[in-house]
């Protein structure tokens, strides 16, 4: 906070970020780490089969027209933003955590629905150029699945840098109005030019055809996996964010995705 104000009194204002230099720096970073990838994987003579690929059984894929045999399978999709069933994410006004580096200017207001990892960094992100931000959640305390004396620090830090913290609030609908959007809340009504989505993620595995395999989903179509990434049928494993390892932290990160990933190969 500090820091922010030392900017605002040598600058006389917060610079605006610029969202097209970040999504090409985004893009370079990417397009550098996939061909990093992609000659790693040439050089350990691993083949590479571009598509969306459908289980026909637990030991057949099929991608396109070609079907692809194993013994052991593992199922790598991740997950994408969830989104609420009446509202359309359109790239501009309504977005999520996808769209965000899209965006060619920060906004002068956001309402961010979700406090979670997300959430609470996109507040962080655009509060530090200067956008409005408003952060509510369905929960009494930001960051709910942190202890209590963590919330407790993150939400008076965003009371100091000027983040409307709305607690225990749910969305109930929204508005287009001549300025934004107008979004009612349970706690009352508030009006900003755009909403990020921050409310979960969802696992990609609609188009998996998970049924043909008998591997066990929860609830939620998470992948049911134990301590070693296996499911419940023989040679096929689960890692990264589509797996539902039933432990109390949230695991979803990268680094967590390729230990799991090593540790099924050492498995087969």
């Amino acid at each position: 906070y500090l820091h922010v104000k030392f900017r605002e009194d040598i600058f006389g204002h917060v610079p605006e970020l610029n969202f097209s230099k970040l999504k090409k720096g985004v893009e370079q970073s990417a397009a550098s780490l996939t061909s990093m990838l992609k000659t790693r994987l040439r050089r350990l003579n691993i083949e590479v089969v571009s598509g969306h690929a459908t289980f026909q059984n637990e030991h057949e894929v099929r991608v396109g027209d070609l079907a692809i045999s194993a013994t052991h399978i593992i199922i790598a999709t991740g997950t994408k933003p969830r989104v609420l069933p009446n509202m359309l994410i359109d790239g501009k006004s309504i977005i999520t955590s996808d769209e965000a580096i899209n965006l060619p200017h920060s906004p002068k207001s956001i309402l961010i629905l979700g406090a979670g990892v997300i959430g609470c960094e996109f507040a962080s992100i655009f509060n530090a150029v200067g956008t409005q931000v408003h952060l509510a959640d369905t929960k009494k305390h930001i960051m709910s699945n942190e202890d209590q004396d963590v919330s407790e620090y993150l939400k008076n830090a965003f009371d100091a840098r000027g983040i409307n913290v709305i607690p225990a609030s749910r969305y109930q609908g929204h508005q287009l109005s001549k300025d934004g959007i107008i979004t009612k809340l349970s706690t009352g009504e508030i009006e900003t030019e755009m909403i990020l989505l921050a409310i979960g993620r969802v696992p990609n595995s609609d188009n998996l055809n998970l049924e043909a395999t008998g591997v066990t989903v929860d609830e939620r179509n998470y992948i049911k996996i134990d301590s070693n990434t296996r499911t419940n049928v023989p040679g096929i494993y689960a890692v990264g964010d589509i797996g539902n390892r039933n432990v109390p932290s949230d695991l979803s990160l990268v680094h967590v995705a390729e230990a799991e990933g090593r540790q099924a190969l050492s498995l087969i």
